[in-house]
């Protein structure tokens, strides 16, 4: 099994994000004589953010500035909740597993202690060397303590993934089939796009610089009126796309209830094409939850395998008409998520493994503190 924790080595990226600046001795979760406090608890919250912003975008969504926190909602949460919980979650792993590893009796050896001295420099070196780094954990709520105590916690951890659960955990095969006919869908779809080709987008960003330096030589109210104008016919002329767009998906739907072929549609009218405008997904997507943009995501998983949209299917990406097919036998897509269904199964049964062990040490939240963080 793939090591569950990744021992901190590259960190930069993280401290992108705006922080929290907590920076006390509270204890944000316990189990017996281990915690951690807020610092730590700030860091994991600052991966869990990244990780939230890149869930947003999956379902076309964005989170760039700190309302949208609370605004942006990602399955059924807001972005907050999303992100807190998240950190919980690998908080929860990371201590209960470093507490099991202390009550065998594991601890950090000399190579280990090595280990943090390597990984602690690495990440002085990213933060911009000895003159800055402080500066900046300061400002998003870290001490280099705090980065050595999850050092040395997720080490201790790992110490009991590699005890307790072996490299290859066993899966079997019925138990990898169910999941694939349970989580996945299968589907390819025709795409009509609602947003301007690249070519009339340049065109009218042009006309808006012309007009642009004909409103510089009127009045203040006519420069004014030319620009709600101007905003004004961009919005009619995007809803007259997005309609006729709607008009001919709606048309091919006819057709294909007629009896045309899905694929010779695809192959002539999908705008889902790359950048040398070959087609893409001619023999379908194999896909879970949170792969696909939402609403693509509900209308395939709501089909019959062989069942067309009735309707099409309104994405910020234009509109689909969908076609869920058999699941495939073979196939890289096939390949790939069965590694993907094991690597889950196996990760549930760790999951299993380290709530009972919570339970039996007595692994708790605070969760007053955690309630009050803002993002």
């Amino acid at each position: 099994m793939k090591k569950l924790f990744a021992v901190i080595l590259a960190v930069t990226m993280l401290f992108l994000v705006s922080a929290c600046n907590i920076k006390d001795v509270t204890k944000m979760a316990s189990v017996g004589d281990e915690s951690i406090g807020k610092g730590e608890f700030n860091f994991y919250l600052m991966q869990a953010k990244s990780q939230a912003t890149n869930a947003a975008s999956q379902s076309g969504s964005s989170i760039t500035t700190d309302s949208d926190w609370n605004t942006v909602m990602i399955e059924g949460v807001t972005a907050a909740e999303y992100a807190k919980n998240l950190a919980k979650d690998t908080v929860k792993k990371t201590l209960v597993l470093k507490a099991k590893a202390i009550a065998d009796g594991a601890t950090l050896t000399e190579e280990d202690l090595e280990s943090v001295k390597t990984q602690k420099t690495s990440l002085i070196e990213q933060l911009g060397g000895r003159y800055s780094y402080e500066q900046v954990m300061a400002e998003n709520g870290f001490t280099l303590e705090d980065v050595e105590n999850i050092i040395k916690s997720e080490i201790l951890a790992q110490k009991t993934i590699e005890k307790y659960f072996s490299e290859d955990a066993e899966v079997s095969d019925e138990e990898v089939q169910a999941k694939l006919k349970e989580d996945y869908v299968f589907a390819k779809h025709i795409l009509i796009s609602s947003t301007p080709k690249e070519d009339e987008a340049e065109a009218v960003e042009e006309t808006a610089e012309k007009d642009g330096e004909a409103d510089e030589e009127q009045s203040k109210a006519d420069a004014e009126n030319a620009e709600k104008a101007e905003e004004e016919n961009t919005e009619a002329d995007a809803d007259a796309l997005k309609e006729e767009a709607k008009k001919k998906a709606t048309d091919l739907i006819a057709q294909l209830n007629g009896g045309a072929d899905f694929d010779t549609l695809m192959k002539a009218n999908s705008a889902d094409v790359d950048s040398e405008g070959n087609l893409n997904g001619t023999n379908g997507y194999l896909f879970t939850k949170g792969e696909m943009v939402e609403e693509f995501e509900k209308a395939a998983f709501d089909l019959k395998e062989g069942e067309i949209t009735k309707e099409p299917v309104e994405t910020t990406y234009g509109y689909h008409i969908i076609k869920r097919l058999p699941l495939p036998t073979s196939g890289e897509e096939y390949d790939s998520a069965i590694e993907k269904i094991k690597s889950t199964i196996s990760s549930d049964k760790v999951d299993e493994t380290i709530d009972k062990w919570a339970e039996e040490l007595g692994f708790s939240f605070n969760d007053k503190a955690i309630d009050k963080i803002k993002l």
